[in-house]
């Protein structure tokens, strides 16, 4: 298609339905070597009923999609955003990013925000175009459990959530993380409600005593279906500490991530200078060349 043809291209956006699969698969086969999530996530996509699963048409033919997804009343995030390779660049995917926009502004309040990789620049002036501005870079870190030792972490309980919110509220790290809990590619406001499954799984721990100005959440990073071998790695969902004690901290960590069972310990961490030094002092190592842009508009 050239250069003329591709202006009087028609698209029309709509809700998705069932039928719309086979497109989707159509679309997704080539992304990340035929591993793309969104096939395992469409079906569940499809039944949010609050949020909204979008398509966009041409021709009678899916050319594109992306979802709008509620994390908390005023945490909302855009993600799953596919343009079919035959037709990337050509106002696809701006059209898509305006039509869930509005519903966004339709049905939510609050934050959006979508996660994009720092080498993807057509997303990033899509971006700049559409509203949102650069809140935060993220990298991945990794280190290897520590069994010897003993750490210092003491489970926080549901009656300490108001403790917790106060400490997290307070904390330079935090702001650091652009004041945001990682929900696994997902990163929202840390509201009580969203601070409930990792109390209530054990997973939130106070550190140095309790309660304290310093404690952390983690989730467990599950394989994908096609690596099902692949370890389970405790990934840092959320940590407020003192600076000078970050690398303390991060140590730590990897005793109770032995402690758990866990081969490992990871955090996908702002891309600051305070904290990158503390993960290499406390054994972590550095697992993407590349690194993860935040967006958000409000």
């Amino acid at each position: 298609m050239d250069a003329a043809e591709a202006e009087r291209l028609t698209v029309t956006c709509r809700a998705a339905r069932p039928e719309d699969r086979l497109e989707m698969l159509e679309i997704t086969h080539t992304i990340w070597d035929g591993k793309d999530y969104v096939p395992r996530v469409w079906d569940e996509w499809l039944a949010d009923e609050s949020g909204l699963l979008a398509v966009a048409e041409s021709d009678g033919r899916v050319r594109g999609f992306g979802k709008l997804t509620r994390l908390s009343d005023d945490s909302w995030w855009l993600e799953g955003l596919r343009v079919h390779p035959d037709f990337e660049g050509r106002g696809i995917a701006t059209r898509l990013q305006e039509y869930l926009t509005a519903a966004w502004r339709k049905i939510g309040s609050g934050v959006l925000r979508l996660a994009t990789s720092a080498e993807r620049v057509q997303v990033h002036r899509l971006c700049a175009r559409s509203g949102f501005s650069l809140i935060g870079e993220r990298v991945l870190y990794q280190a290897p459990s520590l069994e010897k030792g003993e750490h210092h972490f003491i489970a926080i309980e549901k009656d300490d959530l108001e403790a917790a919110l106060r400490v997290i509220a307070a904390s330079q790290l935090v702001q650091t993380q652009s004041g945001l809990i990682d929900l696994g590619w997902q990163w929202a406001v840390p509201v009580r409600e969203l601070l409930l499954d990792p109390v209530a799984d054990q997973r939130a721990y106070w550190w140095r005593g309790a309660p304290t100005d310093a404690m952390l959440l983690y989730m467990e990073d599950e394989p994908e279906e096609d690596e099902p071998d692949q370890p389970v790695i405790p990934t840092i969902q959320l940590l407020a500490c003192p600076l000078e004690s970050l690398a303390a901290c991060l140590h730590d960590f990897r005793r109770l991530a032995a402690e758990a069972g866990f081969e490992s310990a990871a955090w996908v961490a702002p891309y600051q200078p305070e904290v990158i030094a503390a993960l290499e002092d406390a054994g972590y190592e550095r697992q993407w060349e590349g690194s993860l842009y935040l967006f958000a508009k409000g």
